[in-house]
């Protein structure tokens, strides 16, 4: 796991962080990233997620214009973007059904690993370990 280098939040964060890192099971870290990439903006996540970054992008300007490179269709599958203008938003996990089949599937053949399901159906990790979170309150999969 690469490090990265740390930041400073008020003690009230902190403590927040804490609070709900226990009541959810879950570490300070896990629920910080959470917190902090559902609070990035869709073109900044189209950035990371689609690495629009490359060597033709120059300026911090040219990054805001590029449009996403890929993006998921229902079936999981990645199709190439022509441009701005033309993107279409992921599929959101909850309603795709293929996915949330493998997710089941996965977990009941013993593979409990978010990271792991989560790169398989080509979903963030934090997305499908919420997703997996709801199934077992639903009892749709148990530990």
């Amino acid at each position: 796991m690469r490090k990265y280098p740390r930041i400073e939040i008020d003690q009230k964060a902190y403590d927040g962080l804490k609070v709900e890192a226990v009541l959810r099971h879950r570490t300070t870290r896990e629920i910080a990233t959470q917190a902090i990439l559902t609070s990035i903006s869709r073109e900044a996540l189209s950035v990371l997620d689609h690495k629009t970054i490359g060597p033709e992008t120059t300026s911090p300007e040219d990054i805001a214009t590029k449009g996403p490179l890929d993006h998921r269709t229902t079936e999981g599958a990645a199709i190439k973007s022509s441009g701005p203008g033309t993107s279409q938003k992921p599929r959101k996990l909850a309603d795709n059904q293929t996915a949330l089949k493998q997710i089941r599937d996965m977990w009941t053949s013993g593979e409990h690993n978010a990271a792991k399901i989560a790169k398989e159906i080509d979903y963030k990790r934090s997305t499908t370990w919420e997703n997996i979170r709801k199934m077992k309150e639903r009892g749709e999969i148990s530990d």
